[in-house]
């Protein structure tokens, strides 16, 4: 199963290269209540292929020191947007 991929690989994986740092400052903005707004971010499947999501995040839990993330897979549109 593809998810059996992730199992274990820990979180700080947000991206690849220097989006890397992208995810993980919006990580620390959210961790401390600040407002980010959806950003898109370069991943790679389990199987290595490249796809592309936007991000959304939530304060919700800024309190407790978690945070909340939300993927949409917008490989299809970037795919579009190159035709």
């Amino acid at each position: 199963m593809a998810r059996d991929g992730r199992v274990g690989s820990g979180r700080g994986r947000l991206g690849a290269g220097q989006q890397r740092g992208q995810g993980g400052d919006a990580i620390a903005r959210v961790r401390v209540g600040a407002t980010v707004d959806a950003f898109e971010l370069e991943l790679l499947t389990t199987s290595g292929s490249p796809v592309w999501a936007s991000v959304s995040t939530s304060t919700v839990l800024a309190g407790t020191g978690a945070v909340i993330l939300a993927f949409r897979d917008v490989t299809a549109e970037r795919a579009l947007e190159l035709m």
